[in-house]
């Protein structure tokens, strides 16, 4: 769920340059140490001349955060620069009591579109090939495959059907015919003898075509109705295939005019989902199961014998044989990828800290290289030129994440932390670049609010909406005391339905303070020991509002301000009682608050029609919304040197004052979508920072400086 929802209800150089990278190895500054505000100060103003501003002079720019939820990639063999990947509009999850698909809205409001992405680079930049897929932003995508024989036919298996092109992604036409009341590929086989010859795993079985995808029939005579996952045929004998079902392993030797079950040493409710057949020794076979691991058969599936993988990973979404050498497999499980070099008999975790909990779907092998891999993530591309020992991030020019929260560490201005529509992401280089900071990718945690624990900048808290299942949401705090690298959940007493905002008492950063969205356990909540603990600080705020940001006096932090659906409430106790403060407000909503730094009793606050402004600390307001055409405001940032210079952020771009917000005046070029958050740089007042549906953007202002 958005915020704006709250609101309204060439190969070879490109791997040189990439081991290059990879043997420098990049750090900028450390965190955790204590600064005096003069050494904070001046080392933040050292580092940011060092590393210099990223933004464009007075026109904003982006450089990510790129990813998408990748599902599915191919390698070129005849030019392994090009690979092409299937980017899902949605979050696809498993339940994992039945094994069935769940479905979350990834890009619910954003701007970043989905759909299939061509590099042809070998990954280090990606571009978007959706002529004749309609609506790709909405697609849900899950399967995509390459004519062994023809590589610029490819096939797109999606939630609503199956899509095909002949000109390398140039377009795509839909090629349903037969498929009418089928809405979920999962897999696609091509016979690599006769590629006029396709399969496709759906929800409702298996189905066939021997038109290169023109006419499809189903092929489910002896399997039932049952949902396939996965299917492989014998490189050797291509009548003979393989699927992966909700009911274990089915096997035809007639081109799927019959099926039957081999589920002989499997569990009994063994769930198969990822298969992969020996290419020099097709009686050896691998199956992926959902929650039992890994199984071998080598006898062509007359018996199974468990391969256990290590860590008790038991969730395996794929399974890749090295057509090279067929003892090295891969498999995908819990996120991760692991690898073994004896065809199943032991696994190792392969690159686990370089893909940072990104959580990993499949693993695409070069066939002219197998030393050369792609993962496809939650966070986008990852690839390996070690054979999975290390990876590195290649998603630029795939969707941008939709950015919710950005926060900048106070000692070092060149690190940048942004919440967004699937966790956090931190840049050390001023948004250069992005890495992302992963928990497990089994967790979709949309991140509205990010604060960072002053005097120690690596202790950053994240708050936002987790999702559990597929219909449960509750609120969700996580703190990282080492810059993001690892993070722990905070939520022992917290209630709501998701953190909307966070906010530190700058005395004391062991008291904590959290807004959350409306539910009947919600309300804002209060931690005196870093989070460890919550409790609910509500006598006098409204049931069941959403609570969308909280304000500490800097000068007298007993006193708290709370933006909520029914106003502004302001408490002068730390929060053991709030009243309201809505004289003149003349709209309920309230989502941004801010306080000038050199007068705390003068407020703004940000409402669903525009900016309002107290001079009395709340006591009354007044509209300041001239040439602001009273837009709905997401954020507010005031000048810490020139109190009467403040922006906000809007569904219609970012908006300057100068004069105390009694004008205003759009701030937009090369700025794109609603702008949800914004941050101007401590220590280099010219640089302003923005999170938008399309990604985070920056810039620095020319001339005198902009507050």
């Amino acid at each position: 769920m958005s915020k704006s929802m709250f609101e309204s209800r060439a190969e070879r150089n490109t791997d040189a340059q990439f081991a290059s990278q990879h043997a420098k190895g990049r750090s900028v500054g450390s965190e955790g140490e204590d600064f005096s505000r003069i050494s904070l100060a001046l080392v933040s103003a050292l580092v940011c001349a060092a590393v210099g501003a990223y933004g464009g002079n007075n026109i904003w720019t982006s450089n990510g955060p790129y990813g998408g939820n990748v599902v599915a990639a191919v390698v070129d063999p005849s030019d392994p620069a090009i690979v092409y990947v299937a980017v899902s509009c949605e979050w696809l999850r498993k339940n994992a009591t039945d094994g069935t698909r769940r479905e979350e809205s990834a890009f619910s409001n954003s701007q970043a579109v989905a759909g299939v992405f061509k590099s042809t680079n070998g990954g280090a930049s990606w571009k978007a090939v959706n002529s004749g897929l309609k609506h790709p932003q909405y697609l849900t995508l899950l399967a995509l495959a390459m004519d062994p024989l023809n590589r610029s036919t490819l096939y797109l298996g999606a939630t609503l059907g199956m899509f095909k092109s002949t000109d390398g992604g140039g377009s795509w036409k839909m090629t349903n015919r037969g498929l009418e009341e089928t809405s979920h590929f999962e897999a696609i086989a091509i016979d690599a003898s006769n590629p006029v010859v396709v399969y496709a795993a759906a929800i409702d079985g298996a189905y066939k075509s021997i038109d290169g995808g023109g006419t499809w029939k189903p092929l489910n005579m002896g399997m039932d109705v049952t949902y396939v996952y996965d299917l492989a045929l014998d490189p050797q004998d291509p009548v003979t295939l393989y699927a992966a079902a909700q009911q274990g392993v089915f096997k035809s030797t007639d081109g799927g005019g019959s099926w039957k079950t081999i589920n002989r040493g499997l569990n009994k409710d063994t769930q198969g989902h990822a298969l992969a057949i020996d290419p020099s020794s097709p009686e050896i076979l691998y199956l992926g199961t959902w929650c039992d691991g890994v199984f071998k058969s080598t006898n062509s599936g007359g018996s199974w014998k468990a391969a256990p993988l290590p860590y008790g990973a038991k969730c395996v979404t794929a399974i890749a044989v090295d057509s090279r050498n067929p003892a090295t497999v891969y498999a995908t499980a819990d996120g991760c990828v692991f690898k073994s070099t004896d065809g199943g008999g032991s696994w190792m975790a392969a690159g686990r800290s370089s893909l940072n909990n990104a959580g990993v779907s499949s693993v695409a092998i070069d066939p002219s290289n197998p030393m050369r891999l792609y993962a496809t993530t939650a966070q986008g591309v990852f690839k390996s030129i070690s054979g999975g020992t290390s990876w590195k991030a290649m998603s630029t020019g795939l969707p941008t994440r939709a950015v919710y929260s950005v926060a900048i560490n106070p000692s070092n201005c060149a690190k940048l932390y942004t919440g967004t529509d699937s966790g956090v992401f931190k840049s050390t280089n001023r948004g250069g670049s992005w890495t992302y900071q992963g928990w497990m990718y089994q967790e979709s945690m949309e991140v509205y609010s990010l604060a960072i624990g002053p005097p120690k900048p690596s202790t950053v808290y994240a708050g936002g909406w987790h999702h559990v299942g597929a219909t449960m949401n509750t609120s969700d705090v996580r703190k990282s005391t080492n810059g993001g690298r690892t993070w722990k959940l905070m939520y022992a007493g917290l209630g709501g339905g998701g953190a909307l905002a966070i906010a530190i008492e700058p005395s004391d950063q062991r008291t904590i303070y959290v807004g959350t969205y409306t539910s009947e356990e919600g309300g804002v909540f209060k931690s005196t020991n870093g989070g460890r603990n919550w409790k609910a600080i509500n006598a006098g705020l409204a049931y069941e509002d959403s609570f969308y940001a909280i304000l500490v006096d800097r000068s007298n932090p007993t006193t708290l301000y709370t933006g909520a659906d029914s106003g502004v409430f302001k408490s002068t106790n730390r929060g053991q009682s709030w009243r309201a403060m809505n004289e003149g407000l003349t709209r309920g909503g309230v989502y941004a608050l801010a306080m000038d730094h050199s007068d705390s009793s003068t407020l703004y606050a940000g409402t669903d029609c525009g900016v309002f402004k107290s001079t009395n600390g709340g006591k009354s307001w007044e509209t300041a919304n001239a040439g602001l055409k009273t837009a709905k405001v997401s954020s507010l940032v005031v000048s810490p040197s020139t109190p009467a210079t403040i922006y906000v952020a809007t569904s219609q771009g970012v908006f300057k004052s100068t004069n105390g917000g009694r004008t205003w005046r759009a701030m937009n070029e090369g700025l794109k979508g609603s702008v949800n958050a914004l941050a101007i740089d401590p220590s280099d007042p010219t640089t302003l920072y923005a999170g938008t549906e399309g990604g985070a953007y920056s810039i620095t202002f020319s001339g005198a400086p902009v507050p």
